[in-house]
């Protein structure tokens, strides 16, 4: 039975077992804070569920704040482990409505 040190986790595959740090894991960062483990990284592109979006960078005002939080009127999809999320703006109507109507 292995035993990984502290902040680090077991993986299992066919090569075998090892230890991972969370730093080793694409998207994840040592937690300096006293409850330890891993955190996921905001803006680095890998969306592994802990943010409502990450597009890749920390610049507000594309739809995906420094956060990680999705903006007001926009709509993020699509980011997973392997890619970042994109954000789309929702345009609101302007409420303006024009009828035209012809005839006798």
């Amino acid at each position: 039975c292995m035993k990984c040190f502290p902040k680090a986790f077991q993986v299992h595959n066919s090569s075998g077992t090892y230890c991972l740090t969370c730093s080793d894991y694409f998207g994840m960062k040592d937690n300096t804070g006293p409850e330890g483990g891993c955190i996921e990284i905001c803006g680095d592109g890998f969306n592994l569920g802990s943010f409502q979006c990450d597009d890749g960078n920390t610049i507000n005002g594309d739809g995906c704040n420094s956060n990680c939080d999705i903006e007001e009127n926009f709509k993020c999809s699509g980011g997973n482990d392997i890619k970042a999320d994109v954000c789309i703006e929702n345009v609101p109507p302007n409420g303006n409505l024009t009828i035209s109507y012809e005839g006798e």
